[in-house]
């Protein structure tokens, strides 16, 4: 019986696959933790970074965005603010930032979040 070159080439590769990777058991146990340590490295990196874009794009404001230091009443009525918060965050001006604790007091934070991208913060001149 004459076995084609090629069908032998294919069953001594299949052969090579069946047989177990060379080293001891301590060697493969070694790279296969390592490999595992480096996919959740490359997996909590990208995650990180998915992450981070998150945040960015939340923090993004739109440049049409209204500056709670500045805008007027109206302004601020059109934000959707009731006619209390409104009055509220005029008399708590200025703020330092989006984070002042003096917006959070004057705006409830489920309108704050509402807000997210439509207002922002620029410090007064000094």
């Amino acid at each position: 019986m004459r076995i084609k070159p090629a069908l032998l080439s294919l069953i001594v590769l299949g052969l090579a696959l069946l047989v177990p990777a060379s080293g001891s058991p301590q060697e493969v146990a070694k790279r296969a933790t390592k490999r595992a340590a480096k996919e959740a490295t490359e997996s909590a990196a990208k995650q990180a970074a998915e992450e981070t874009t998150k945040k960015a794009v939340k923090k993004a404001v739109a440049p049409d965005a209204i500056d709670l230091n500045t805008a007027s009443a109206e302004q601020l009525k059109k934000l959707g603010l009731d006619e209390e918060t409104t009055t509220k965050v005029i008399a708590a001006r200025p703020f330092s930032s989006l984070e002042d604790p003096k917006i959070k007091q004057a705006i409830p934070a489920d309108v704050l979040t509402k807000l997210d991208g439509k207002i922002n913060v620029k410090p007064p001149a000094q």
